[in-house]
């Protein structure tokens, strides 16, 4: 969490687990369930969904938390605690 957001008090208001488009298939593909319709979707779609949110994050750094989702999901986990419910707890 940047510094500007802990001086202010404000906290992000949307959290955005960022992931690679070709990981994210890859693990759709080792679900076993139905596919919705989103991720049905074919990949430039995946990839203009995924341009435009980091978009707006870069737009609007202090509303959005984004977390790189390309890591093990016990990273990301961990990751996702330090930096949103750290701040929120007191605990740095």
């Amino acid at each position: 969490l940047d510094e500007a957001r802990r001086l202010d008090g404000r906290h992000p208001e949307v959290r955005l687990l960022d992931c690679d488009v070709d990981v994210a298939f890859s693990r759709l593909l080792g679900r076993n369930s139905n596919r919705d319709r989103m991720e049905q979707e074919k990949r430039s779609f995946h990839l203009r969904v995924r341009d435009g949110y980091l978009e707006l994050a870069r737009s609007e750094p202090l509303r959005f938390l984004v977390l790189d989702a390309n890591q093990a999901l016990e990273q990301v986990v961990a990751d996702f605690h330090e930096l949103f419910w750290g701040p929120l707890i007191g605990s740095d």
